[in-house]
């Protein structure tokens, strides 16, 4: 068995934290929970013993790698490297080697004090690539306070800036010029040239590498200077792009002496070549003259309603502290998409960004789940502000630190905000426990699970011991704030369709159910394959079901199908998976029975068509 400092080491190294809940005596707990009387002087047994179970994981992790398996070996200096197992006897010594895509066989590596491995097995799908740097940053503006959205171009290695639009939902270039990298004459590919009757001189149509956008510009003969112009009657056309190194286009002084050429240099970049009789030189480059982005006003929800209510002021404070842009990579599109909270929809949106057209489109992903549950919030620590215990966790969806209270009636998490309550990383806590108290006469703690996720327990008197307590929907601020109903428009052309959903429903109808979507899309092919993952899941859609928890269940069963593996809870005495009932969302409570029942008779109420009976 491994002693008391060799336990408290390997805890250091898992959590990162130089404390361990292993040196904190009994007494502890007990000052905590100052509860006397016998049965909760047991209860308090049960929860020091629940802390001491730990040691049950780390038995479990001293064998040695597994033949083949991949590990990364998680350290103070390095917490990415990739390692491989070395052909010793007993298979536990290491080696470094080249990074490689993650597998089933998956696992953090670790080396005890006597140089052997251990090896934590991790949740991963065969097939997912190695996370790699984002290609979004994000920043405000000084000049405008406007909050910025960068994508790096992988051609140019800058970034360009847009902001969003909440009204119209759309992302649009950002004119400022101390944000915007400046583009050049080298930025701009050549494509072709094309007579303009109304400037009466030919139009370029260039690529520009650093917007991704098709531009169209004038030249200037006297100046030397190229002019963006927007000529919405001349349409690019594919089929006239000159190929390969060729001139372009063609200028003529007006005496006829000095002619210009326009082409394409080795580099794609575009050249302009002065020809003055037998001379000929290349022209230096000038400054470009570019068309300036209009300005597109938005009205803030906050401004439009001077006299806000409690929670609505909490709303509006917490938009205005939350991140307002998450990228993350989808591996079911195998793309990076961005997610953000639209203020004026109420929900979340997912884009993806396409480089070789310069434009974000919208990409639903059902199975990345956007709306977070009880396992996506990760505790920090509980703090009591007004009276109230207030827990600090990271949403794993918006990587937020979030404020949240404890509901004991309905036994779930509820998001607050309290703007002069602001997390401090240096309160986190050690210890696998976060918060303590009495709930509905019965003894709960909020602590931290092998994955260091939520995890709710409470005292059970009939079998003694602390048993978990399943998961519930987390009610977030986005979906409290109500907006008062409006009649929803039927069109005419489809009278069979169900009303729009309220903007607060986690199962959305314009989320669609989308398993492959391919890496490069042309003009109307997006909606194509959308309509197609439509029809192909209709049958799925209308087994939708209505509660949270079975929503949860669906979430599972898509990660399932790719591959996902559960963990086991070393702390479980019938060996059921890890918060399997709260994965699953299994009601234990006939509360919860009678919540989905009533659920089912109003199923038809939720999907009925405004006008209809």
């Amino acid at each position: 068995m491994m002693d008391l400092n060799q336990i408290n080491s390997l805890l250091s190294i898992m959590n990162s934290q130089s404390q361990s809940v292993m040196n904190q005596p009994f007494g502890s707990y007990m000052s905590q929970l100052q509860q006397p009387n016998p049965v909760q002087m047991q209860s308090n047994m049960q929860l020091y013993n629940l802390l001491l179970q730990q040691q049950s994981l780390l038995s479990q992790l001293q064998q040695p790698y597994p033949q083949g398996a991949q590990v990364v070996q998680q350290n103070l200096t390095n917490h990415n490297s990739v390692v491989q197992p070395t052909s010793s006897s007993n298979g536990a010594g290491v080696a470094t080697g080249a990074a490689t895509g993650a597998t089933s066989g998956a696992a953090i590596g670790h080396v005890n004090q006597n140089g052997e491995g251990i090896y934590i097995p991790m949740a991963t799908t065969s097939g997912y690539p190695v996370p790699r740097a984002s290609m979004f940053m994000f920043g405000i503006c000084r000049s405008t306070n406007t909050r910025l959205l960068g994508y790096k171009n992988s051609k140019e290695g800058c970034y360009y800036f847009f902001y969003y639009v909440h009204a119209q939902g759309k992302f649009w270039p950002h004119d400022c010029d101390k944000c915007q990298p400046v583009i050049k004459e080298a930025s701009l590919n050549p494509l072709y040239a094309e007579y303009d009757d109304l400037l009466r001189q030919k139009v370029l149509f260039v690529k520009n590498r650093i917007t991704s956008k098709v531009e169209q510009y004038k030249f200037d003969m006297d100046t030397g200077v190229l002019t963006q112009v927007k000529r919405p009657s001349m349409v690019y056309s594919a089929s006239k792009v000159v190929d390969k190194t060729a001139v372009i286009g063609v200028w003529k002084s007006k005496n006829g002496k000095d002619t210009v050429m326009i082409e394409r240099s080795t580099t794609s970049s575009l050249r302009k070549v002065k020809i003055n009789g037998e001379k000929t030189e290349i022209m230096a480059e000038c400054p470009l003259v570019r068309l300036s982005t209009p300005p597109i006003l938005e009205e803030h929800r906050c401004q439009n309603y001077p006299e806000l209510s409690q929670m609505e002021q909490d709303y509006c404070g917490f938009l205005s502290s939350a991140i307002p842009f998450i990228s993350y990579f989808c591996p079911h599109t195998q793309q990076e998409l961005l997610k953000t909270y639209n203020k004026v929809q109420h929900k979340y949106i997912q884009y993806y960004y396409n480089e070789n057209e310069g434009v974000f489109y919208d990409l639903p992903c059902k199975m990345c789940m956007i709306a977070p549950v009880e396992r996506d919030l990760i505790p920090k620590y509980a703090e009591k502000y007004e009276g109230k215990w207030v827990i600090m966790a990271q949403n794993a969806h918006t990587i937020h630190v979030e404020q949240f209270i404890f509901n004991g009636e309905t036994l779930s998490f509820e998001q607050v905000y309290y703007p002069g309550l602001r997390y401090d990383q240096a309160k986190d806590s050690a210890s696998w426990v976060i918060h303590c108290g009495e709930y509905n006469g019965k003894q709960t703690i909020i602590m931290k699970d092998g994955m260091y996720r939520i995890r709710k327990e409470q005292f059970s008197t009939e079998k003694n011991k602390y048993v978990a307590i399943a998961g519930n929907p987390v009610k977030r601020l986005l979906i409290k704030h109500d907006e008062p109903e409006k009649p929803t428009t039927v069109p005419v052309q489809k009278p069979a369709q169900a009303a729009q959903k309220p903007s607060n429903s986690n199962d959305s109808e314009d989320i669609i159910h989308v398993a492959t979507i391919l890496p490069k899309f042309k003009n109307g092919e997006i909606q194509r394959n959308l309509n197609l993952a439509a029809e192909l899941g209709q049958d799925w859609k209308e087994q939708e079901l209505e509660m949270d928890e079975d929503f949860e269940a669906l979430k599972i069963r898509n990660f399932e199908t790719l591959g996902i593996f559960e963990m086991k809870d070393p702390d479980s005495d019938d060996g059921e998976s890890m918060n399997s009932m709260e994965a699953q969302g299994i009601p234990e409570t006939s509360t919860a029975i009678k919540k989905g029942k009533n659920n089912k008779k109003n199923k038809k109420k939720k999907r009925a068509i405004p006008g209809q009976k």
